[in-house]
């Protein structure tokens, strides 16, 4: 009864696979669903698997002329500093006073012996090493080497963009799929081991760090409503 049953389904056309489309240069391909463009939880995967870990291009040299210039940036909520030191050199910081993690500057752009934070007085060189620690400079055990700026990855030479097609959008489409392999993959990391994954993230020095990175892990793991929908793992 069922072989009967499943050769008649098959002469009507119920069991077969009906093939794809054959694919040419004029069909229409699918862009991105709209809800990559909108959603908060999408944004926030974006800023771990893109431009946590991908170079972005920010400014040229050339905004920085001088010994104590600087410049502050924020992309994606990183916020952070570019400055030309006494040698020459440009360094990027992260906007954040190891003290209390108050911005270290607060306005866009100027030109500074050095850096101080106007809550507690730290300060720091344009190079990021820690200068001066009111309060804690005298305490035993307290290393300056190790409570410079945390440093943020800085790279000079030319920026390139994704590949680009002669024909229609299939340069923006190439981007988006670029896009779509890397923050799924990001996403699969994470799923495999059931965190938020943060490449940027700096890892702190020295005794403590060990614990500080398990206040972070706890922090990460409370169930905060919304929050915790966007992280089932």
């Amino acid at each position: 009864m069922a072989t009967a049953v499943s050769t008649i389904s098959s002469y009507l056309g119920f069991n077969r696979t009906t093939p794809p489309p054959p694919k040419d240069a004029n069909t229409p391909l699918r862009a991105l669903p709209s809800n990559w463009y909108t959603s908060q939880e999408m944004y926030e995967l974006e800023r771990r698997a893109i431009f946590s870990r991908k170079w972005q291009l920010v400014t040229h040299q050339i905004r920085l002329g001088k010994p104590g210039d600087w410049l502050k940036f924020k992309i994606a909520g990183f916020e952070f500093v570019l400055t030309r030191d006494r040698e020459g050199k440009i360094n990027a910081f992260h906007n954040v006073c190891r003290h209390r993690a108050f911005p270290v500057v607060t306005g866009d752009q100027g030109s500074s012996k050095i850096l101080a934070c106007k809550y507690h007085g730290w300060s720091y060189g344009l190079n990021g090493k820690l200068a001066k620690a009111p309060g804690y400079q005298e305490l035993d055990g307290f290393d300056k080497s190790q409570n410079g700026l945390f440093q943020k990855n800085l790279q000079a030479g030319i920026f390139v963009n994704g590949e680009l097609h002669p024909r229609m959008e299939k340069g923006p489409l190439y981007f988006q799929k670029v896009c779509r392999d890397v923050v799924m993959g990001h996403h699969a990391r994470e799923k495999r081991e059931g965190r938020e994954v943060w490449p940027a993230r700096q890892t702190l020095p020295g005794v403590g760090a060990e614990a500080s990175e398990k206040d972070v892990e706890f922090c990460e793991g409370l169930a905060c409503g919304e929050r915790k929908d966007s992280l089932v793992w």
